[in-house]
């Protein structure tokens, strides 16, 4: 089974007792928007990411981890 891009971000925002629902009203996007994003379908913004890591008090290891690292395995990224 292939593992979903941000399944360890999923794993945190429950953790803190979130959804990826109340993630999203939160930083302000739909849950279809959210949904696209954890699945890899498409991008978190700087915005978005500052704001989950805000409400998750993430560190800047943390960032690279869950954010950054992702993109680069699924070989989104644009050189």
């Amino acid at each position: 089974m292939k593992k979903k891009p941000y399944s360890e971000l999923n794993g945190l925002i429950v953790a803190k007792g979130e959804t990826c629902s109340s993630m999203a009203t939160q930083i302000g996007i739909s849950p279809q928007a959210m949904s696209a994003k954890m699945t890899g379908k498409s991008t978190f913004t700087a915005t978005e990411i500052a704001a989950i890591g805000h409400i998750l008090q993430l560190s800047q290891d943390d960032y690279y981890r869950l954010f950054i690292l992702p993109v680069f395995k699924k070989g989104s990224y644009v050189a």
